[in-house]
């Protein structure tokens, strides 16, 4: 926050042109809502691959990564005109939706067979030694 509030500033430090400002400054702004999104995303997928559940968090982030971030790029970001901004957008939104997807299947407790899984695995000794 502090650096989108700050960019005109700070930017005119590395560039005097005035379309670069623009541009990186709107990025800045853009990133202020990217962020949270990103943190979210992390934290949730995170707490599901910690009770096991790591293969629908893959199979999810490759799907949206692909349908969300590249498709929104290239829709925003070139059929619509938004350059790099409209990248940024298509960004922000695959990790809040990917957030979003995550925190439903925490909500669920679709993670629940995986831990149950996972503790009988360590209980009965398969998982090696270090854990018994």
């Amino acid at each position: 926050m502090v650096a989108a509030l700050t960019a005109r500033w700070t930017l005119t430090l590395f560039t005097a042109d005035a379309e670069i400002l623009d541009s990186a400054c709107r990025l800045l702004w853009l990133t202020v809502l990217l962020e949270p999104g990103r943190t979210f995303n992390l934290v949730v997928i995170n707490a599901l691959r910690a009770t096991g559940d790591a293969r629908f968090p893959v199979a999810a982030g490759i799907l949206s990564m692909i349908v969300v971030m590249a498709g929104g790029a290239w829709l925003l970001g070139v059929h619509w005109g938004l350059g790099l901004a409209g990248v940024w957008m298509a960004y922000a939104a695959d990790e809040w939706l990917r957030g979003i997807v995550m925190a439903v299947r925490w909500q669920r407790g679709a993670w629940a067979r995986h831990a149950r899984a996972s503790f009988v695995r360590v209980r009965s000794g398969k998982e090696g030694s270090a854990l018994r």
